[in-house]
């Protein structure tokens, strides 16, 4: 039998579980002849376009769609100088927005579509002091957004335009003081976003579907909440929680089977808050914006997972802020802008790269005192030649040490060493115990680590991988369930090239 024992070590001889996993890289999406500023707020399915604005030399602002071959002018409604593109369809060939200045104040809802010849005037409210078309169906036949109007003392009610443009107001559930519409499946069924808490003081995440709204139940210690994002299928909602009711922000996943859960409470360290923007299709990534503790307005996007935790998306050489605002369907494009505080000088990026989840999952964890399941994934890629692979180990304990396991085989041995985990490897069994391998799982209860598959760990000499070879992996962590115990994760199997 395997006996795992951990010698009494120090802190600082641990390597801490990084929370930035990825080899993700940023670059521009450029601006207009003669432009110098430029934003995007969504990406369509296949990360090919994104939407946005740029100013130009002729222009302070049009509406773009960027993609292969630049930025394209969208034009603007007939009286107006202006316009912003804030949603675009899955196959890129319908946006929605707001046109104004010149003569069109307030601003003008619009569509545009590809095959039609610039900016379509969507159906306005009567007697409104502003709106927002905020997002359009992947299929783009629905946007969404939200009218302030000039009576009923000002508040804002969310709406959706149908059929070519016909403005509909959206049912507001009991007592709200406001609603508005953040996002839409892709089929224009589900459409998620806040409304007003009875009180006035803060906002519910709320669903509409088949001409009902709902509020979603927030979270245990969640204050208020707003729903930014949802699936194509509309099955999961994401969005900001604030956890204390003074901007302790934290994202949140919904589902009807899990209801509202906080995510991503362990912040990288030097940053306050935390906010969601948008989802991938299966729900596992999400993007958005961290806040700097110390310097408020140079904050960072971010794509977080389960298995990774936050990385931290880089803005552009010589810029100190970023922020995510979209993500491609897989994941694997995050667009958003990138500039220096104060300077005006915003530029449109796209972030691409990060390493896929490989493997396939083996067994199933016990449960440990946090009342989870550690999870183990295999990031990276299965080819031998590009020297990427990396584990991770989530839902630990907080603040325990952990470290990794590998074998050719497969095994099963319940209560591994009278612990409370069973132990889903056999044969001959390696452990990632090296300097710096042990690990400290940190206040995220996460541990994570590069392995150089050159070294594999086995029988005290490291052998290579090899292409068809099929390696086994699993996590062992200290815990006190109540009484000092250990357990381990699942295991996950990686085949290599």
């Amino acid at each position: 039998m395997l006996h795992l024992r951990i010698a009494a070590l120090s802190l600082s001889a641990l390597a801490l579980a990084d929370t930035c996993v990825g080899q993700t890289t940023v670059e521009s999406l450029g601006v207009l002849p003669g432009g110098s500023t430029s934003a995007v707020f969504d990406v369509t399915a296949d990360g090919r376009f994104a939407i946005g604005h740029s100013d130009s030399a002729t222009s302070a602002g049009r509406a773009c769609r960027f993609g292969p071959g630049g930025p394209l002018d969208l034009g603007v409604l007939p009286g107006a100088d202006r316009s912003i593109a804030f949603g675009i369809s899955d196959d890129g060939g319908v946006a929605c927005g707001i046109s104004f200045g010149g003569t069109v104040s307030p601003e003008l809802p619009f569509r545009w579509s590809a095959s039609a010849a610039g900016a379509l005037p969507l159906d306005p409210p009567v007697n409104y002091v502003a709106l927002h078309a905020e997002a359009v169906s992947g299929d783009g036949q629905v946007a969404i957004g939200s009218v302030t109007p000039d009576f009923m003392g000002g508040a804002q009610f969310a709406v959706r335009w149908v059929g070519g443009g016909l403005l509909q107001a959206l049912p507001s559930p009991p007592s709200a003081t406001w609603t508005s519409a953040g996002a839409i499946s892709a089929d224009g069924a589900v459409i998620v976003g806040g409304a007003g808490a009875p009180l006035g003081f803060g906002s519910d995440a709320v669903r509409w579907e088949g001409g009902l709204v709902e509020r979603l139940d927030p979270a245990p210690g969640v204050v208020f909440a707003l729903a930014n994002a949802v699936t194509r299928d509309g099955e999961t909602i994401v969005g900001t929680a604030d956890v204390s009711g003074f901007g302790d922000h934290r994202p949140f996943r919904w589902t009807r089977a899990t209801g509202m859960v906080v995510v991503g409470t362990d912040l990288p360290p030097g940053y306050s808050a935390a906010e969601a923007r948008d989802v991938s299709d299966d729900g596992s990534i999400l993007v958005g914006v961290l806040v700097d503790a110390a310097s408020p307005g140079q904050d960072r996007g971010f794509r977080w997972t389960d298995s990774g935790g936050y990385e931290v998306l880089p803005p552009l050489a010589g810029h100190d802020e970023s922020r995510a605002e979209a993500v491609s369907a897989d994941g694997s494009v995050i667009v958003g802008r990138s500039r220096t505080v104060g300077a005006g000088n915003a530029e449109a990026v796209r972030w691409v790269g990060g390493r896929s989840v490989i493997g396939q999952a083996q067994g199933a964890a016990v449960p440990n005192s946090t009342g989870a399941a550690a999870v183990i994934s295999a990031l990276g890629s299965t080819d031998l030649a590009d020297a990427d692979f990396a584990l991770t180990a989530a839902s630990l304990p907080p603040r325990v040490f952990g470290m990794f396991l590998v074998s050719r085989t497969l095994g099963s041995t319940p209560n591994l060493g009278g612990g409370d985990g069973t132990l889903l490897l056999g044969g001959t069994i390696g452990r990632f115990s090296a300097p710096g391998q042990i690990q400290d799982s940190g206040p995220g209860g996460r541990i994570g680590l590069e392995v150089d598959l050159t070294r594999i760990p086995q029988s005290g000499v490291p052998v290579a991988a090899a292409p068809g070879d099929t390696w086994h992996f699993q996590a062992w962590f200290r815990d006190a369930n109540p009484a000092a115990t250990s357990n381990l994760t699942n295991a996950v199997s990686v085949t290599f090239q």
